[in-house]
């Protein structure tokens, strides 16, 4: 039996293991060096806001817009910067149910000066929460002191 042809046939193998497995490295690697593109909100997401300036901020959220919204970030200013300080949790407060257009819903924050707020919408898409940037609103609040 010619052995010589056996070890041959081992090393074309082992050397195309060893292209393929290279290859995969130098897959993964540069998988993670590509720009995913940004996921934006689809247009016509808006919103309408009441509020009272009672014992606490009293906030009603109505979606005037297009399409379901998953939560909110709120923040407000007390002087005439915009606004930066969070009303809402860091990453968001989420509506329970979701949403949906034509709803509305409350909500109630403690508060000692207020004078401007600015509302971003929320919207989940494929599992990951985006930040509409491009549904934001600011609203002076002219009565809202303690």
């Amino acid at each position: 039996m010619n052995k010589k042809g056996i070890s041959e046939t081992v090393a074309y193998v082992l050397l195309v293991v060893i292209a393929i497995s290279l290859s995969l490295v130098v897959f993964a690697w540069l998988k993670g060096y590509i720009i995913q593109p940004e996921k934006n909100c689809p247009d016509g997401i808006s919103f309408s806001m009441e509020y009272a300036c009672k014992e606490k901020l009293e906030l009603t959220l109505k979606n005037t817009g297009l399409f379901d919204v998953d939560g909110f970030i709120l923040k407000y200013s007390n002087d005439a910067k915009p606004p930066a300080i969070m009303l809402s949790s860091p990453d968001g407060d989420y509506f329970s149910p979701i949403l949906k257009p034509g709803m509305r819903q409350g909500f109630a924050y403690d508060y000692s000066t207020i004078t401007s707020i600015e509302f971003l919408p929320i919207k989940i898409m494929d599992s990951v929460p985006v930040i509409c940037t491009n549904a934001r609103f600011r609203q002076n609040l002219n009565s809202c002191s303690i």
